[in-house]
């Protein structure tokens, strides 16, 4: 009983971790400002590869890019829900 529980909830996870892999794709293919957003965030992680960042200055970089984006994947879920 346990381990098909357990089987069971790897099984959801391994789901949620596709919808958020194909939210990603969506955002990627849908949105203009999502590929700025990626060329801005290859570009942020190789000058600081060539500066050779500080670990404490990746923190701060890596922040940064995961807060805009999240930012742009909350606009553009609330976007896609006004226009259905």
């Amino acid at each position: 009983m346990q381990s098909s529980l357990k089987s069971a909830g790897r099984v959801r996870r391994w789901r949620c971790f596709v919808h958020a892999f194909e939210g990603l794709l969506f955002l990627q293919r849908n949105e203009p400002n999502a590929r700025v957003h990626l060329a801005a965030t290859v570009a942020v992680i190789t000058v600081a590869a060539s500066l050779r960042v500080s670990v404490g200055d990746w923190r701060w970089l890596i922040l940064a890019i995961a807060l805009v984006w999240a930012a742009e994947a909350l606009n553009t879920a609330l976007e896609q829900l006004c226009n259905r």
